[in-house]
């Protein structure tokens, strides 16, 4: 790999692995993979694993050495579905910097150098192997670092944008792009250029494929992106893809999302044809879809963009001691948090919001790894940002790794992991359920010994173990190694654990572990019955219930999905079991506190996976305005500004009423002489009659509610209680743009018919 400037000056070249002569051959050769594949049985080939640097001599026509370098010999291709390195199957395992919103300052004031390999290690330990540089071209000192070191790079150009007639338009500086190829596609840690961030339509554009046609010809050994996301699935003005495919969470009702390939609706083809619709001919009706199936290898656009709540005591400590100032934003986010009574608890709400972070880092993680057409993804981002408050990374704006979340990369960041394919987290006493294990193989494994073993979390008693000796993983991808059938028997409701781990000449190679849940069977349908015809349990708050319970009557209250928000009579948050991306929603995990419900339900003291079906489709209630009540089970909400509120609407300030809310799912008050409970949760017949963990905590919410136990030591006279409830109807459907997008759960990303619908005029962005 050398500088095109360079090649046009030489005759021939020289490579030596020290002092030791390996190979010559003339720089035209240079030029062409298949002349460079030749010699890779020859010379060592560099890679992110082995980054092996070599020293070339530059000959020129009359046989003198015009120079000496060094560089690093690797072919990349891209070959149908696959992308390839050195001739063997690569997976790419990407994380983001570069423009400003995803880039933290030099904040421990050390030299360029040492600033950027703090970050290339702190990637590497977590198992990454590829930055990219969004809209940005790095510098030669990350470059030579990335060389050194063994990190890919993806170079990303920054189009213009222009708006005119209310029609998107850019422009692309080809002299810039010309010059840059030139200048740094030597380089071996360059795995590929890129055209821009996000440009729709990008196989149809005459400035695209003028660039593209640049970038080819000057830099033959690095691939070619045109688009970062977005773009037609069958253009060929690229050699690979990267497609908005990760803001939908990947469970439930998402759980095939990296496996379909839905995402290439949103441009569709080159061709222009229709891609979905419905035709009436007479009496006939005929709907219908086409599947897009690229022939190009695709990653995942900005994936695992989950963020969790700022550890503001570290980071304060970190930044007095570098002497770097305190960013405006930390101040507010304390200031709000003590005006709402959360800042004695934050650092337990810093811990859940982490925790469920994790949990969802480690399914998405997973899933992108099971998937069997993608061959790697984007994570948007690796490190915080220091200029405002969205804690998006998992390492801190020091790049000091955030311990929490390593097991995760550990365990699935790597060349090989193995994968286990949970559809759901919640099973029943004493029925079998079936899980496959897959390997996920991009290493040089070929035999390994797995060790099987199933244990009860709590008091950490073995129910299963099982040895498998000489399991076959040698094929590289995702492969299916290992079908399972697991039947658990416990007369108690209890979380377990699954572990497989994987052992090469007696030393352990990989690892990876599953929670998972057992109850035993309920009565179903008493407890419908129950929730269906009681006249104690309600759907919504009024006068009339106001008035019994001011003479002494009980009351259950159940989320009702059919029932408006501004109708409840309460200050409902529609809810959804996935996590914060970026600043789309409000969901962070939650804490239960110890109570009789709580005790009988397994859990750690913080929301997981047995919540799934609870939260997911249901509600949160807003407690701001009660500030005596301690949940049972509270939520937490994000400390975050909503982007378009700056934007678009003017309002850059953090906005309260819908910021670090305290949220409830189950809560409990006298009210007069009467009492009540507060459970948010989905507990309709459905998810009753089709989820274990929904019926049991269903039953044991009942159960307590009839029983001597429901003691409410939070009262509220009912006047006050008239007035919370009168006044919820101002707490509802005030969600911001990007949080109603991400309550609605619809689309892979923003299109411009959901801007349209939610009211932005896109024009108005500033790029």
């Amino acid at each position: 790999m050398l500088p095109q400037s360079q090649l046009d000056t030489v005759e021939s070249l020289k490579i030596f692995k020290g002092n030791k002569f390996l190979a010559d051959f003339t720089a035209k050769d240079i030029r062409k993979k298949e002349e460079l594949s030749k010699l890779t049985g020859l010379v060592p080939c560099w890679s992110p694993s082995q980054p092996e640097l070599l020293k070339m001599e530059l000959i020129d026509k009359s046989g003198k050495v015009k120079t000496t370098l060094k560089s690093g010999l690797r072919i990349i291709e891209s070959i149908e579905e696959r992308i390839y390195l050195n001739g063997r199957r690569f997976y790419v395992r990407g994380c983001i910097r570069g423009i400003k919103a995803h880039e933290h300052d030099n904040l421990l004031k050390l030299n360029d150098s040492d600033f950027y390999k703090k970050y290339i290690l702190a990637a590497k330990e977590l198992g990454f192997n590829l930055v990219r540089w969004h809209s940005t071209i790095p510098s030669e000192i990350f470059l030579d670092l990335s060389d050194e070191l063994g990190m890919l790079n993806q170079i990303e150009f920054a189009p213009q944008y222009t708006f005119k007639n209310g029609k998107k338009e850019f422009t692309l500086d080809l002299k810039l792009i010309e010059k840059t190829v030139k200048t740094l596609g030597w380089h071996p840690s360059v795995f590929a250029f890129c055209l821009g961030n996000e440009i729709h339509n990008s196989g149809e554009i005459d400035i695209v494929k003028e660039a593209v046609k640049i970038i080819r010809e000057n830099s033959p050994c690095s691939l070619l992106l045109d688009s970062c996301g977005w773009g037609e699935a069958d253009r060929t003005t690229t050699d690979f893809l990267s497609q908005h495919i990760a803001y939908f969470f990947p469970f439930g009702n998402h759980i095939e999302m990296f496996n379909n390939r839905d995402c290439f609706d949103l441009n569709g083809s080159i061709k222009k044809v229709e891609m979905n619709g419905e035709e009436k001919q007479g009496s006939a009706t005929l709907k219908f879809r086409r599947n897009l199936h690229p022939v190009k290898p695709t990653l995942a656009h900005e994936a695992l963009h989950y963020t969790s709540l700022p550890d503001l005591k570290s980071l304060r400590r970190k930044m007095k001691t570098a002497s770097c100032g305190i960013p405006w934003w930390m101040d507010v986010v304390e200031k709000i948090a003590k005006e709402k009574g959360l800042w004695p608890n934050w650092e337990n709400y810093r811990k859940a919001s982490e925790h469920f972070k994790k949990i969802c880092l480690k399914e998405a993680l997973e899933r992108l790894r099971l998937s069997p057409w993608l061959e790697g993804y984007q994570m948007l981002q690796l490190a915080d940002a220091n200029y405002y408050e969205n804690q998006n990374g998992i390492i801190d704006c020091f790049d000091d790794v955030k311990e929490v979340f390593r097991p995760v990369f550990k365990a699935l960041n790597g060349d090989f992991a193995i994968l286990a394919d949970f559809r759901k987290k919640c099973f029943t006493s004493g029925s079998p359920f079936d899980v496959k294990v897959y390997s996920s193989n991009y290493s040089e494994a070929d035999y390994l010994d797995f060790k099987l073993k199933v244990f009860r979390k709590e008091d950490k008693r073995v129910m299963m173990k099982k040895d498998f000796k000489n399991v076959f993983v040698a094929k590289q991808g995702l492969n299916e190694i290992m079908n399972l059938q697991l039947t658990l028997n416990d007369k108690r409701a209890s979380q377990y654990v699954m572990e497989i781990s994987a052992y090469r000449n007696n030393k352990i190679f990989s690892s990876n572990n599953w929670d998972l849940w057992i109850f035993p069977e309920v009565n179903h349908e008493k407890i419908i019955d129950f929730i269906n015809t009681s006249p104690k349990v309600t759907g919504k708050i009024d006068n009339g219930i106001i008035e019994k319970l001011k003479k002494g009557a009980s009351y259950l209250y159940i989320f009702d999905p059919s029932v408006k928000l501004e109708k409840s009579g309460l200050p409902l948050v529609k809810d959804r079991f996935k996590p914060v991306i970026w600043d789309r929603g409000h969901q962070m995990g939650g804490i239960l506190r110890k109570h009789h419900i709580n005790d009988k339900f397994p859990n750690s003291g913080l929301l997981d996976f047995q919540f799934y079906n609870l939260v997911e489709s249901g509600a949160k209630i807003t407690i701001d305005n009660l500030p005596g009540v301690s949940p049972i089970i509270e939520g937490i909400d994000k400390a975050a500004r909503d982007r378009m509120d700056s934007l678009i609407f003017g309002k850059g300030e953090f906005q309260p009423q819908y910021t670090m809310r305290k949220f409830a799912y189950l809560f409990e008050m006298k009210v007069g002489k009467g009492k009540i409970l507060f459970c948010s949760f989905t507990l309709n017949k459905d998810n009753i009659r089709k989820n274990p963990e929904v019926a049991y905590f269903a039953e044991k919410l009942i159960e307590y509610f009839n029983s001597k136990s429901f003691k409410p030591g939070f009262t509220l006279n009912p006047d006050d209680f008239a007035k919370w409830s009168s006044a919820s109807k101002k707490d509802v459907n005030i969600e911001p743009v990007m949080n109603v997008y991400w309550e609605e759960d619809l689309f892979p990303v923003e299109t411009t018919l959901w801007w349209e619908k939610a009211g932005v005029d896109i024009t108005k962005l500033k790029h």
